[in-house]
């Protein structure tokens, strides 16, 4: 079948639907019969093939030859310990990458698309991959389509089908039937899935769903692109190849230098060998992905939803947010208050005077200029519910409460034209007919002071009387005297205008010669938390800024009622931006507190500004015309109530739509960073600190402090555990008094390159110091790599503690928080107990057994290193933090 070819009553003949929607039985039959509407999905790595991947590395393969030496020189012990090390580390890489990939699968399924739809002609909201062929899509603007449709019905509707074409240019599109020559290509008639609605309205029914749309070959295209590192990433690939080449390079000088001093050949060998493997941070790039899951998934847990691991990492470097007004700062609960008719002003909620034309008119307008939908709800006790934005719904609720019904009303009458709502244009209009009557009639509502301008009459009690323009201006104080007061205004009018059988285009011209019906007062009270809030990002170094389209003096009271206007601060409406150059909005761009009456290209504008400045910017937006800034902006947030277009143009989606939601994950976001600096540190010190203890056995011609098994040991038991521990490091307390990350700080800062030599010289010195003093008085050299294996195990462990907090003694911090970190290190305590106690283990590592003194020595020199570490982060580093 070719839908585009057939007019729209045969299409639907063919697909066995009618413009009321399938039947809930004859959908389930069909959704049996086609399978789901989803594209193909990337195919995710059975747990099998992450295991594999565990041993596709090059130090592996290292180990593997290390392994095959020692076999054939029947060093047998060292064989088992390596392969067993191997298998440790193959099970640790696994738990870690599998636990990962787990989480994000989940992730993805947070927020999955919806699709409005008509079924036994009721309007329901359904899950996008229950459509199927024959279902009548709603498409509104902001709107990805999710099925390939034919259209049936269409206001004023515009397509953007560059994912299909490549063309950026928006295509019109409507319902008539195509001749055959124009079957290439992609129809006026038809909408396919993966396009978005950047305009107008339409009804479609779908007539390919998942994989037999247009786009279910280019979604296969896009599964086989290479998943990009994230910045965070690459700069620690960038780390790990440059420590690469040092470590190889010190590795081969141990040899050569062990070699030419006397030392067996399969000892510096190996030596060598687990040398490189340990100090080389390799399970560094999964620890951070951990890292950023895990702070995905807690952000979640705080109604956010982070779309891109990059955003993760962008997170903690956000120093100013850009946030609308509407449902963010505010409750997003609209209700209409007031009524203010030409003549008289009436409190909703008391007694209306339902005989008052004029309220019925501002009633009629509600109901008919509006592009909210009264829909089926999808729980037993919610049997209906409101769908569409803020404003609409307000004005169809007020309706309801009245007693009017919607539903047969809109059914009763036929839509001639609707012009939408937009940003740019600030009204909304429709012309609508009854069946039997010679007039139809013209609804608009919008800004106060633009739909006044269209307004030569006025409604009144006796009929429609002329509107003065002193009666215009007396209407627009009024209105700005609301507006102070925090209400949001909305402007009514209409006209009866000759019955017409077709509508011609530009529809604005209709708009002009109207009566005009009133006023709608409309609350919208302020998150309780938000003022709060407000003083933690300052408190936290973080500019918010309010961006929004309501009228200056509305937003100007509720900038001062939330504490964001500040004496120097100062609030700038989108016709005086008109009138700033770029250098003048870069001058003064950091005194101004809050933009009202902007249009979307007044937003790219403001957060070019900011990004100037060095900036990194958080952009909120909910409509088809916010997703240039929000993917503009560094982190582009949409709210869980907006578009689909919105939701996948963004980084990140508040299912709450509640601002304190975005200082939350930003708060996450810095706990990320932080969790990162601390793996780093503690991976880079411990490898150092081998490193160092075998070059100063070799410097003063000493036997080997660390046989290969034992550096090999130390690396996976006493260093991985604890790693694997700190990815999940609660958020410190106080993350929301210190100043935004810089992005481009490096993770290895000035603190940290202290910390590092500081704590590897320190804690080499003292496991050297006890490896002397027990060669000295026992002349026994496994004896004294016993006491030097034991004392770096347990220093490592205890390095931790310190490592967690480089501001403040690890006393202060407590040992609680992080469960897991005090497991892995009890653990790694009653592991390296066993390897110096448990004979057949002995054995392997060639350890010797230690006295009562040994252990006095062991736990003595182990708080002497912490102290010395301790004393120094407060002696020094704290200084440079």
């Amino acid at each position: 079948m070719q839908p585009e070819l057939e007019n729209k009553e045969k299409v639907l003949k063919i697909l066995r639907s009618n413009q009321n929607g399938l039947s809930e039985e004859e959908a389930g039959r069909r959704l049996r019969r086609y399978g789901p509407n989803t594209l193909p999905q990337k195919k995710r790595s059975t747990y099998f093939s992450i295991f594999i991947r565990q041993f596709k590395s090059s130090l592996v393969y290292v180990l593997v030859v290390a392994m095959s030496v020692s076999i054939f020189m029947e060093e047998y012990d060292d064989a088992a310990i390596i392969g067993f090390i191997l298998f440790l580390n193959a099970i640790i890489g696994f738990w870690q990458e599998a636990r990962a990939d787990t989480t994000l699968s989940k992730l993805e399924k947070v927020l999955p698309q919806h699709a409005l739809i008509k079924r036994n002609g009721e309007i329901r909201t359904i899950l996008g991959e229950e459509i199927v062929p024959g279902d009548i899509i709603l498409l509104r603007e902001g709107d990805r389509v999710i099925a390939d449709a034919r259209i049936i019905v269409s206001y004023d509707l515009e397509i953007d089908e560059s994912l299909l074409t490549g063309e950026s240019k928006t295509v019109k599109k409507n319902a008539r039937s195509l001749p055959k020559k124009m079957r290439e290509g992609t129809p006026d008639n038809m909408v396919f899935a993966g396009s978005v609605v950047v305009y107008g309205s339409a009804e479609a029914v779908a007539t390919s769903t998942g994989a037999h749309t247009r786009f279910s070959n280019i979604a296969k295209s896009i599964l086989n692109t290479e998943e990009r590192k994230t910045p965070l990433q690459a700069r620690i690939t960038s780390l790990s190849n440059k420590l690469t080449f040092i470590i190889l390079i010190v590795a081969l000088f141990v040899f050569f230098a062990g070699t030419i001093r006397g030392y067996a050949f399969i000892d510096m060998f190996t030596t060598a060998v687990a040398l490189a493997v340990a100090a080389l941070p390799e399970g560094l790039l999964i620890a951070i992905t951990v890292i950023l899951v895990i702070g995905m998934r807690r952000i979640l847990e705080r109604k956010a939803l982070v779309r891109e691991l990059l955003a993760a990492e962008t997170l903690g470097s956000v120093s100013v947010i850009c946030v609308d007004k509407t449902g963010t700062l505010t409750e997003g609960s609209m209700k209409v208050e007031k009524l203010i008719t030409p003549e008289e002003t009436y409190l909703v909620g008391k007694t209306l005077p339902r005989e008052s034309s004029a309220v019925q008119k501002l009633v009629d307008i509600a109901i008919f200029s509006n592009e909210a939908v009264l829909e089926r709800g999808s729980h037993a006790e919610e049997q209906w519910k409101l769908n569409g934005r803020p404003t609409d719904r307000s004005l169809l609720s007020l309706a309801i409460d009245l007693g009017r019904d919607i539903i047969r009303e809109r059914n009763e009458k036929t839509r001639l034209a609707v012009l939408p709502f937009n940003s740019n244009r600030k009204y909304m209009m429709s012309i609508v007919a009854s069946g039997g009557k010679d007039v139809a009639t013209l609804f608009a509502k919008g800004a106060p002071e633009i739909l006044l301008d269209f307004c030569r009459y006025k409604h009144v009690h006796g009929g429609i009387e002329p509107l003065t323009e002193n009666e215009k201006n007396l209407f627009l104080k009024n209105a700005e005297r609301l507006s102070k007061d925090g209400y949001r205004i909305v402007a009514g009018g209409y006209k009866e205008i000759p019955k017409l059988t077709r509508v011609s285009a530009p529809l604005e011209r209709y708009v002009r010669d109207l009566v005009f019906a009133g006023f709608y007062v409309i609350a919208d009270p302020v998150r309780p938390q938000v003022k709060d809030t407000i003083k933690a990002t300052a408190r936290a170094g973080i500019t918010t800024v309010m961006i929004t389209g309501d009228h200056k003096e509305t937003a100007t009271r509720i900038a001062h009622d939330i504490g964001l206007l500040k004496k120097k601060s100062t609030v700038v409406t989108g016709a005086e931006l008109i009138n700033m150059t770029d250098n003048e909005l870069f001058r003064r761009i950091s005194s101004i507190s809050v933009f009202a009456r902007v249009t979307p290209e007044d937003k790219l504008r403001i957060i070019e500004a900011w990004q100037k400045r060095g900036e990194v910017v958080a952009m909120t937006g909910d409509g088809v015309n916010d997703t240039p800034a929000l993917v503009k902006a560094d982190i582009g947030i949409a709210v869980g109530s907006g578009t689909e277009v919105a939701k996948s143009a963004s980084d990140i989606v508040l299912i709450d739509n509640n601002f304190t939601t975005i200082v939350a994950a930003i708060e996450e976001g810095r706990a990320i960073f932080a969790n990162v600096k601390k793996v780093t540190l503690m991976l880079m010190s411990n490898a150092f600190s081998e490193v160092l203890i075998v070059t100063a056995g070799l410097a003063f011609n000493l036997p080997l402090p660390l046989l290969a098994v034992q550096i090999l040991w130390v690396n996976l038991i006493t260093d991985g555990l604890p790693a694997i521990a700190l990815t999940m490091e609660p958020k410190e307390k106080n993350l929301l008094l210190e100043n935004p990350v810089p992005r481009s700080s490096p993770i290895i800062d000035k603190p940290a390159q202290v910390f590092i030599v500081l704590s590897s010289i320190v804690a080499s010195l003292v496991v050297m110091l006890g490896f002397y003093i027990k060669y000295i008085y026992s002349g026994n050299a496994d004896d004294a790599r016993t006491l030097a294996f034991a004392l770096l195990g347990i220093i490592t462990l205890a390095l931790v503690l310190s490592i967690r907090d480089l501001s403040s003694p690890f006393i202060k911090k407590g040992i609680g928080g992080n469960p897991w970190l005090f497991a892995a290190l009890g653990v790694g305590i009653i592991l390296q107990i066993a390897a110096l106690t448990i004979p057949p283990l002995r054995s392997i590592l060639t350890l010797s057994p230690l006295g009562a003194l040994d252990g006095i020595m062991i736990i003595s020199f182990t708080l002497t290193c912490l102290f010395i570490i301790e004393s120094a982060k407060i002696l020094f580093i704290r200084k440079i933090h």
